[in-house]
């Protein structure tokens, strides 16, 4: 009885949510949950020791699920999907604005409050629009970062980060990851990014490290690192660089870039000439910081915060099947841009009056600045298929139309911040543009039409159609203040060499802040290389 109460608490405290059977297990039975996560994803431990914690997580599991389905029985709860590996979610068996009263030893009444009706409801279900996650929009955020250097201890520092997962449904970034080099040696940093990669497998999360290069004393010791970090794949690194430390680092770069060959993972690379604030990786797609209040947060509030809020809530655009629907209009899309941004508003809304409900996990790390952790925060639109590289789409219109779209919205956000602040109710509303990743969207929207952008020397970059899609990709990059993403795909033979090389002359000559590169295509011998090939 005890712990269906847990349980019934836990959803009382957030009417809205659903939970795996993974998050219950956690947040009924913790000290336990976390001895068996701990002993799971140590590298060393006798065969023997993990079946035993195997056995005991199953044991949770169970114990968790008889009581889970008694409550399912007696119709508080309803199963609301499976998950990986049949994991089963839970939620409320209420519908919007229904109460149910539940007496045990003492009397609780659980209401579902009633979601506003939005004006993006009907794109929603024409397949146009996909709102990040439906089934927690409101109770979650998307994204936050965290401060290393804030944290001492490493235990500190994963008991945190598996603590936000309830409070999130995209990622984590650590920020100045080399901070954790700098404070531990390497087999507790190697062991970290093992919980940490099991965490986000167990709950479906990502997490980013953002590394600064002038700050990485240890080169030799992280080159270990990544040799095991590399392989786990919930887990992403951007080295934050500039072209002047690519040659003054040329050695390390070329054992990266062979470790990243050797993978097949994605090397991400930050141009710091070009944009200061962290560029991470989500599971929906890049996440950033306006430049401006990047640079206010760390003359004014660095140091004093463990982690701050990145983005709120994100609804993701099919662009295609809008253009389908409705046509390549620069007015409709407009409009439709501007329904977008009143949803946004409205959810934006909730999420900030009930702040101290939804994400007490992350207050209580900031208790001395509750105010401050959101004041950087921005919600965005994720565009999916949207024109940049299809063969039948006019680059010149496609940024024109963003270009007004973008106008219109900001205009919006600064006309709703207005009227709240005359009424003495100072509000925060910005909404950001970026782009959506296809692995997240592939079994939701439109096929991909774009192409693939392969690259086999550093001629190729003097080409006039290359010249010409790149250029379109850095006006399209100011307009995503969000972040943007341009990936490159090596073909040919690998010269770790040849390819720094091609890295510093896109650092030098091209205005792209963010950019990836993918090896796949090297380890193809004899193919005819083509610059654009359908994905």
């Amino acid at each position: 009885m005890e712990t269906q109460n847990q349980i019934i608490e836990l959803f009382r405290k957030s009417p809205n949510s659903e939970l795996s059977t993974s998050e219950i297990a956690e947040a009924i039975e913790k000290p336990e949950f976390e001895e068996i996560s701990r002993a799971l994803s140590e590298k060393f431990i006798d065969p023997e020791k993990i079946r035993k914690a195997k056995r005991k997580k199953a044991q949770m599991h169970r114990k968790i699920l008889y009581h889970l389905n008694d409550l399912v029985k007696e119709n508080i709860l309803k199963i609301s999907k499976e998950g990986k590996k049949g994991e089963k979610f839970f939620c409320l068996d209420l519908e919007e604005g229904e109460e149910i009263l539940i007496d045990r030893v003492k009397r609780v009444t659980i209401s579902k409050p009633h979601a506003p009706s939005l004006p993006i409801e009907g794109y929603e279900q024409k397949g146009i629009i996909y709102c990040l996650d439906p089934a927690t929009w409101i109770e979650r955020l998307n994204s936050i970062l965290i401060e290393c250097a804030m944290f001492d201890d490493l235990k500190e520092l994963l008991h945190f980060i598996s603590g936000c997962f309830s409070n999130i449904n995209d990622s984590v970034t650590l920020n100045e990851f080399d901070a954790i080099l700098k404070k531990n040696d390497l087999s507790q940093v190697t062991n970290f990014v093992h919980k940490l990669n099991s965490r986000c497998n167990d709950y479906g999360k990502k997490i980013c490290c953002i590394l600064n290069i002038s700050g990485l004393e240890k080169q030799g010791e992280f080159l270990e690192l990544m040799k095991d970090a590399i392989k786990a794949s919930n887990v992403s690194f951007v080295f934050n660089t500039a072209a002047g430390e690519l040659d003054k680092n040329s050695a390390f770069f070329e054992k990266l870039i062979k470790l990243f060959f050797e993978s097949d993972a994605n090397l991400y690379f930050q141009n710091n000439d070009l944009h200061k604030s962290p560029y991470a990786i989500g599971r929906a797609g890049p996440y950033t910081f306006d430049e401006g209040e990047w640079a206010s947060y760390k003359k004014e509030l660095y140091g004093k915060l463990k982690c701050i809020v990145c983005a709120q809530s994100t609804v993701i655009v099919d662009a295609e099947r809008f253009y389908s629907e409705e046509a390549k209009n620069i007015e409709q899309f407009k409009q439709f841009n501007l329904k977008i941004a009143d949803s946004l508003f409205s959810i934006n809304s909730i999420q900030r009056r009930r702040s101290e409900e939804l994400f007490s996990d992350i207050i209580k790390l900031n208790e001395k600045h509750i105010e401050d952790i959101f004041i950087f925060s921005r919600n965005y639109v994720r565009f999916w298929n949207y024109g940049w590289k299809h063969e039948d789409f006019d680059q010149e219109f496609l940024i024109n139309m963003f270009s007004e779209s973008k106008k219109a919205v900001d205009e919006f956000c600064l006309s709703e911040e207005t009227i709240y602040k005359s009424c003495g109710m100072p509000t925060r509303l910005k909404i950001a543009y970026s782009c959506a990743f296809d692995v997240f969207v592939e079994n939701i929207f439109s096929k991909a039409k774009y192409r693939k952008f392969t690259i086999s020397n550093i001629k190729d970059f003097h080409k006039e159609d290359i010249k010409k899609i790149i250029e379109s990709k850095e006006n399209l990059f100011k307009l995503f203040n969000g972040g943007d993403l341009i990936s490159f795909y090596r073909v040919g033979n690998l010269d770790a060499k040849e390819i720094l090389k091609e890295i510093a002359f896109i650092m030098n000559n091209y205005k792209l802040p963010f950019f990836r590169w993918n090896f796949g295509g090297v380890k193809e011998r004899d193919m005819d290389l083509k610059r654009f090939i359908e994905q």
